[in-house]
């Protein structure tokens, strides 16, 4: 596996190459516990609750040398993490005669440290980042003959705090994010209008610059991206289905206040780095459509097509890795114990990057699959890119600002076969 691109020209001669070097490995212990609680007050009222903690402790090395593509003399870095993660969730709930009340919080604390080391030097740095989140959330939704209606407002706090050679001062968001929603029904179909507006706050990548230790600046910490993004979203939609038809039909309009979109190029520590931008929006159809022809015979058919625009300093362009064009085709055939498929995809040309410079060009492809099933045996088999096409579906700019991509696989597949007892 590769995080980082590769230059087309050396994919043209040899499709198999790896933006990452041999002596790039990565090693990760994850754990999850978890105890839930439910009680039941009566037929209308339940509470639950669950208290989580999540440790992991792992480490991925970081090729220098490759990153900037000539030997620096520069020993194989490691970024080394421990993470600590508790909250507790609760939330109560009461239906009753066409209502339905739920209300509830959410309170997290996660800690994890960050280790930096270099071959031939050893320890470079130690620091830890420190999140810790309240929120209260409340629902209400009411049917009334023909006609749904629903509200939802949840109150979130979060502080980023930080603890390294380089002081930083703690990071407070807060954000009032709600829903609202009506659905109204005639016979199998429904037809939806939602309404909502969410917050989030930039992660530690965002507000480093990529820097996996706080650099320190000619005035203080070297900050990057600081100020929340939020998102106004409206969608109207119909759904239902028929005997043989199924439809949902989604119409999008989502308006960004300081988006944090992708920049195109990646940080120091190997991951991808992102920006502010003042004013953009998303707006769009998407669709999904199944069509029973017999018994043995259906074909379905999904897509997206959108427009996408970021507003910056009285300029208009595209946000990164963003196709207005999404179609996925595919039509199944079943008889007795066996399936049969075809599946085709296409999806259209994006930019990499925030200039608009350099695209990965659009493609289609097409799969195909066949499964057979009795009893307690199954056995499935997969094709994919059947026409063996040469294609990209991410990209970035390297170091020094030229384009690479991350090239998909040709003619591949895969089987599995499965006994249940």
């Amino acid at each position: 596996m590769a995080w980082l691109g590769v230059r087309d020209s050396l994919l043209q001669e040899a499709p198999r190459t790896n933006g990452n070097s041999e002596n790039e490995r990565d090693n990760f212990t994850t754990t999850l516990a978890k105890v839930q609680y439910t009680y039941l007050a009566s037929s209308a009222l339940r509470l639950s609750s669950s208290l989580y903690y999540g440790y992991q402790d792992g480490n991925y090395d970081f090729d220098l040398n490759n990153f900037v593509g000539a030997d620096i003399g520069a020993g194989l870095l490691n970024y080394a993490f421990v993470y600590h993660n508790l909250g507790l969730l609760t939330n109560l709930a009461y239906e009753q005669n066409d209502w339905e009340l739920r209300t509830g919080f959410h309170l997290q604390d996660y800690r994890r440290r960050h280790l930096g080391s270099q071959e031939g030097i050893g320890g470079l740095y130690v620091n830890t980042g420190k999140k810790r989140e309240f929120s209260g959330f409340t629902s209400l939704a009411r049917q009334t003959g023909k006609l749904h209606l629903r509200a939802a407002a949840q109150l979130r706090h979060s502080s980023f705090g930080y603890e390294g050679s380089v002081g930083l001062e703690p990071l407070n968001f807060t954000f009032l994010n709600y829903n609202l929603a009506a659905t109204l029904s005639a016979g199998t179909s429904q037809l939806y209008y939602r309404f909502g507006s969410v917050g989030r706050e930039p992660t530690r990548n965002d507000i480093f610059g990529g820097e996996d230790d706080l650099l320190l600046g000619g005035d203080g910490p070297l900050i990057y991206v600081t100020e929340p993004e939020t998102v106004f979203d409206h969608e109207l939609g119909l759904q239902g289905n028929t005997t043989s038809f199924d439809y949902r039909v989604n119409a999008f309009y989502l308006r960004f206040r300081n988006e944090i979109v992708l920049s195109g190029a990646f940080g120091p520590n190997g991951l991808p780095l992102r920006s502010s931008v003042a004013r953009s929006y998303r707006a769009g159809l998407e669709w999904q459509l199944s069509y029973r022809l017999s018994p043995a015979l259906e074909v379905h058919q999904s897509g997206a097509l959108s427009d996408n625009k970021i507003t910056q300093d009285d300029t208009i362009f595209d946000p990164v890795l963003s196709p207005g064009i999404l179609l996925n085709q595919g039509i199944t055939y079943r008889r007795n114990a066996w399936s049969f498929g075809l599946d085709l995809r296409h999806q259209g040309a994006s930019f990499i990057d925030l200039a608009n410079e350099n695209e990965i060009a659009g493609f289609t492809t097409i799969d195909a699959r066949v499964s057979w099933a009795k009893g307690r045996w199954s056995v499935s088999g997969f094709a994919f890119n059947l026409t063996d096409e040469s294609y990209a579906t991410n990209g970035q700019l390297d170091i020094y600002g030229r384009p690479t991509f991350h090239r998909r696989a040709g003619v591949n597949g895969w089987m599995s076969v499965t006994y249940r007892w």
